[in-house]
């Protein structure tokens, strides 16, 4: 797996240095590749549709235009999803609210539930992915960003800081705190 990841950090960089050195085009494979990831992330964000379309589009406008800045020393896609990040939370400041639901879980994310489910285990796991959705709605900004890359979009810790710009023991404890109020809010729902 590290190989990879490896190989892709290496075509990354390929392109960008090709599409720095005039080739627009270069840039579009790098679109293909991570547009899923970043319109899922902006989906988290917004549970809007159009809103995460826009944002998707709005991330690869600032990274190409932010591209000479890339280092080369981070993983682009660390550095393609702090940009996504960033334009998340500039939407949800000019929204002065927060979203009404957060689809944590959709088709994309089916858990196999197995053979033998009882049809009232379905529903109460619906229930609390709908209860865990608006409890992640509902968390400050900064807690939301780290639920949302360390279990939906399944970053590392290190990955994380570099995104947020952190340092490690405050992503730590920044998530050690939203876990707290996560299980708060839905002790306060059942």
């Amino acid at each position: 797996m590290k190989a990879a990841v490896e190989l892709t950090q290496d075509s990354d960089i390929s392109l960008i240095a090709t599409c720095l050195s005039g080739n627009r085009n270069a840039f579009a494979p790098l679109v293909e590749r991570y547009q899923a990831r970043i319109y899922n992330l902006c989906y988290r964000y917004t549970h809007n549709p159009e809103d995460a379309g826009d944002l998707t589009q709005e991330t690869f406008m600032r990274a190409f235009r932010s591209l000479d800045r890339y280092d080369e020393a981070y993983a682009f896609r660390t550095w393609l999803y702090s940009i996504g990040t960033n334009v998340c939370r500039d939407w949800a400041r000019r929204q002065k609210r927060l979203p009404e639901t957060a689809a944590l879980h959709d088709e994309h994310d089916a858990i196999d539930l197995g053979e033998h489910v009882d049809p009232a285990d379905i529903a109460i796991n619906t229930s609390d992915q709908e209860a865990l959705a608006r409890a992640v709605a509902a968390l400050p900004e900064a807690y939301k960003a780290l639920i949302i890359l360390f279990y939906i979009e399944e970053l590392s810790q290190d990955e994380m800081g570099k995104i947020l710009q952190l340092p490690l023991t405050t992503i730590k404890n920044r998530l050690y705190r939203a876990r707290l109020l996560l299980r708060q809010w839905l002790e306060e729902e059942r």
